[in-house]
């Protein structure tokens, strides 16, 4: 049948997401792909499924207002196989 869509358990996504698919690191800095956004993050460690980052500048320095969402121990977390090279994705600027 034509246009259904099978049902994706968010245990699975998370468990895909977990496998690193795009060999995320501690220590890059990715570009958000999407074009409203001008947003660079720098990966600090990975946490499960879950890569934590903070916003930085093209030179890898934090953005204003990062550093105390770094003092109160507050990363952003984003999905591991959403590092990837599309629309809605990231893409590597330094690793």
């Amino acid at each position: 049948m034509s246009g259904t869509r099978t049902h994706v358990s968010k245990q699975a996504v998370l468990d895909a997401a977990a496998r690193n698919p795009h060999d995320v690191r501690a220590g890059q800095v990715w570009r958000d792909n999407d074009p409203r956004s001008n947003r660079m993050v720098k990966v600090f460690y990975l946490d499960g499924p879950y890569a934590c980052v903070y916003e930085v500048d093209q030179r890898g320095n934090l953005m204003p207002g990062e550093q105390r969402r770094m003092d109160r121990r507050k990363p952003r977390r984003i999905r591991l196989d959403r590092f990837r090279p599309t629309s809605n994705g990231y893409a590597l600027h330094s690793k």
